[in-house]
């Protein structure tokens, strides 16, 4: 059985709470999923009293390049995103680009990325966090 999306968000935002995360980035895809999930996270947040602040994007590489840009100008560096295998290469090496791989980054990626992505060629230094069908894993790559 896959959990909600309500269910993720709760155990995502749990884990921020735990974790004394008060402030944290979704990163979305601009669809029907990506946007629901974003408030979702936004909303069991609030109730919890963590502060998330958005970020869709549109399926143009173009785009995600300036979204990131945008979201590390912020200063924020836990991020949650929300995204497909078809992104996770631009995202990260706009991530890597604009400083938001390191080690005082955290990324936390949805289930449209499998653990096989993150593990590849394409996953950046240090250590990465998945968040899959509800449970949270810690990825090491190393390149």
């Amino acid at each position: 059985t896959i959990p909600s999306d309500e269910a993720i968000a709760e155990a995502l935002v749990e884990y921020f709470v735990e974790n004394g995360m008060d402030e944290v980035q979704i990163l979305h895809v601009n669809d029907a999923y990506g946007s629901a999930y974003a408030q979702v996270v936004l909303l069991k947040g609030l109730a919890r009293g963590v502060s998330i602040t958005p970020f869709g994007f549109s399926d143009s590489g173009k785009d995600i390049r300036s979204v990131v840009e945008i979201m590390a100008n912020t200063g924020l560096r836990i991020t949650v995103a929300v995204a497909f295998e078809s992104h996770f290469e631009t995202i990260i090496k706009a991530a890597e680009a604009n400083g938001l791989v390191s080690p005082t980054s955290l990324f936390i990626w949805s289930d449209g990325i499998s653990g096989s992505t993150l593990e590849g060629g394409l996953a950046p230094r240090g250590w990465l966090r998945t968040l899959s069908r509800g449970s949270l894993g810690e990825r090491s790559s190393i390149l």
